[in-house]
């Protein structure tokens, strides 16, 4: 009962914040939002297709860690949690960002879908410790990936402007220089 109160908490505040960052309903971009995000989905779906490919596929008969899924999601909340991060700053943010980056491509490339039909798999099986593993992995990483993107995208903004910035001399990599 406290983890879905805890759940049903958090899906609130992260509702939100996402309702925060988005643009007015009268921007330019809410009028091309559609097309954004299917722009970024289709480049999503793309990078998650080139991830698993260099990954052997995982066999519902022969259950095994699930790399591939490990991957896409984990580097997924790395950028949702940059591009989270940059929409945070009110006023100059490009009001295209969050829905081809956040809603499009970090949408179509991770999946919880997957997630649960290879657990369904591993339970099915003698594979409970590798179902549990790979949920307390998958959420637990999840996190650290997403503070840390959301730390570096604020460093790289501190340190000039960050990549999409006006001074467009801020970077990821002199942001990560720069907290050592």
């Amino acid at each position: 009962m406290l983890g879905r109160l805890a759940a049903e908490q958090w899906a609130i505040r992260f509702a939100r914040r996402l309702a925060a960052v988005s643009p007015p309903a009268h921007s330019v971009a809410s009028r091309f939002e559609p097309l954004l995000v299917a722009v970024g989905g289709a480049l999503g779906s793309l990078g998650r297709f080139l991830v698993e490919q260099e990954f052997v596929p995982f066999d519902p008969q022969a259950p095994t860690f699930p790399w591939s899924t490990l991957s896409v999601n984990l580097l997924g909340a790395l950028v949702l949690g940059g591009v989270l991060a940059f929409a945070e700053r009110r006023g100059d943010r490009p009001a295209w960002l969050r829905p081809l980056v956040g809603v499009g491509f970090c949408g179509s490339f991770t999946t919880l879908s997957t997630v649960s039909v290879e657990c369904t798999s591993m339970l099915a099986g003698p594979h409970l410790g590798l179902a549990a593993a790979y949920l307390a992995v998958s959420f637990l990483a999840g996190v650290a990936m997403a503070t840390v993107g959301s730390r570096l995208v604020k460093r790289a903004l501190a340190a000039g402007g960050g990549p999409l910035g006006p001074s467009g001399s801020g970077t990821i990599a002199s942001a990560a220089e720069a907290g050592r």
